[in-house]
């Protein structure tokens, strides 16, 4: 991004001192952390390998990267890959069943009558909370 014209003297003179300071240290604050900011972009990429630092200033385990090589398949089951899926336990030994009918088709939206001989089930596991125990020695 371009600067804008410089303010003239005419202008500063026109405002309240305050608002001159101001500007002046939000100035030297820009060219201060414009120059930091282009200290640490450069050493960015350094480390011992592109630098004058010796080895060791590397941390001793690290391994140097490993070059990025193109996916070819997306993540995920793939075609043809079985399915690996928990069994369902029998609905007798539920705690709790929970039917739950559509009204209507999602598809063309007319009313359904009639029950399926195999619905699709759905099972949910969930942990008990788990409350600390708490002893006191005296």
């Amino acid at each position: 991004m371009d600067a804008p014209q410089e303010l003239s003297l005419e202008i500063f003179a026109g405002l309240p001192p305050p608002a001159v300071a101001w500007i002046r240290w939000q100035a030297e604050q820009i060219r201060v952390l414009t120059f930091r900011v282009a200290q640490l972009e450069a050493k960015l990429g350094k480390d011992s390998s592109t630098s004058s630092l010796p080895p060791s200033t590397a941390h001793p385990h690290a391994k140097p990267p490993r070059p990025k090589r193109p996916q070819r398949r997306s993540p995920g089951g793939q075609p043809g890959h079985t399915k690996h899926e928990r069994a369902l336990i029998p609905v007798e030994q539920c705690q709790a069943v929970v039917p739950c009918l559509p009204t209507a088709c999602r598809r063309c939206g007319e009313s359904l009558t009639g029950a399926d001989p195999e619905p699709l089930r759905h099972q949910v596991w969930e942990l008990p909370e788990i409350l600390p125990v708490v002893t006191a020695g005296i």
